[in-house]
């Protein structure tokens, strides 16, 4: 499949969170980041939902985010930073057989202000 490369106009990060190495004042582990990739990407919205959990209003936004292929490692274990917020990595694909481009989808749950 064709992709233009100019399409790869928004700037994320994926990241990879952990605790343990440092602590706060009270012990407590405190939560360290490790950016593992830096790139442009093509965004995609594939949805958009609003639902009431325990009686507080929710959005459900799920993107899809294209990047070039890299072979560095990325997992459901790690979230996209996009405009700021953090979104959870749901599944990666393979783009297309000779792995030019991967697709990173994303899934998160917001509460509504």
């Amino acid at each position: 499949m064709y992709v233009d490369p100019g399409d790869l106009n928004k700037k994320i990060k994926i990241i990879r969170k952990y605790s343990g190495r440092h602590y706060d004042s009270l012990g407590h582990p405190i939560v360290d980041e490790e950016v593992i990739r830096e790139c442009w990407a093509k965004v995609s919205s594939v949805s958009g939902t609003e639902l009431i959990k325990a009686g507080q209003e929710l959005t459900d936004t799920r993107k899809r985010f294209l990047v070039r292929w890299t072979p560095t490692e990325i997992t459901e274990a790690m979230v996209v930073r996009y405009k700021g917020d953090d979104l959870g990595i749901v599944r990666v694909n393979t783009y297309s057989d000779n792995k030019d481009y991967m697709e990173i989808w994303t899934d998160t749950k917001k509460a509504v202000v």
